[in-house]
């Protein structure tokens, strides 16, 4: 089915059931879907209907009303392509339309930390069971370390790896399996790097709105290719160093 007939039958039953719902990865979400709901939102075809995604999702669906938004807490799971029932849902072969509008994080959460006194600097990493094998697209330690010495005193550096800590009920993660990596040994030896799960954990807040928050004050990233790198593209006018 093409773009445009999944286009017309996404609003169809957006119409008829008055919701409309996400079920997939966090990345097919970050990349295809919420630029289609944020498109939505504009086009006011969510006036008095709802959208629904997972726990720990409302901080990147700012741009709505919170009767306009609710969380299942059901796990996440891969969905193929062929049963993503809204308009350009492959992250391999989606570009920009018609029906996308990207949120500006950037501009929503930029003050909602106090400024840095130095550049902010963000490193994605993870290290997970992928397709059945792994782990796959991961930053090396000799790369993290080699990263973090260039770095650290020059940049407020922020790490985050999913796994580095046990896991919360902030949020839904993907269903793949997180493996032991010594990181953490390697990130400590660092003073003043910081790491984005143990920054959530020990202020008690959201997870996701603490790290939109960060991310909003930064415009260097480093990144590994995957759902996490979709994120960071989401704010512009800014660099990106990707591993893939």
């Amino acid at each position: 089915m093409d773009d445009e007939a999944l286009l017309a039958g996404s609003i169809e039953r957006l119409k008829a059931s008055g919701r409309i719902d996400y079920r997939g990865e966090f990345g097919a979400e970050v990349a295809t879907f919420i630029p289609y709901v944020a498109w939505l939102k504009r086009e006011g075809l969510l006036d008095g209907r709802m959208v629904v995604s997972y726990r720990g999702m409302r901080p990147y669906y700012s741009f709505l009303s919170d009767d306009e938004f609710a969380a299942r807490t059901e796990p996440r799971a891969w969905l193929p392509p062929g049963e993503r029932d809204w308009p350009s849902p492959e992250t391999a072969t989606a570009v920009r339309s018609r029906w996308h509008v990207m949120p500006d994080y950037r501009a929503h959460y930029r003050d909602a930390l106090p400024p840095s006194p130095l550049p902010v600097l963000f490193v994605q990493n993870k290290f997970t069971v992928e397709w059945g094998v792994g782990p796959v697209n991961f930053m090396p330690l000799i790369a993290i370390e080699r990263l973090l010495r260039r770095v650290t005193g020059r940049f407020r550096v922020i790490y985050s790896r999913p796994g580095i800590t046990p896991p919360t009920d902030d949020y839904t993660p993907d269903e793949n399996t997180h493996c032991a990596y010594p990181d953490r040994a390697m990130v400590e030896r660092f003073e003043g790097v910081e790491i984005l799960e143990d920054m959530a954990v020990r202020t008690g807040g959201d997870y996701n709105a603490l790290k939109l928050a960060l991310l909003a004050q930064a415009h260097l990233f480093v990144a590994v290719q995957g759902g996490g790198a979709h994120l960071l593209a989401a704010f512009g006018r800014s660099l990106m160093l990707l591993l893939h």
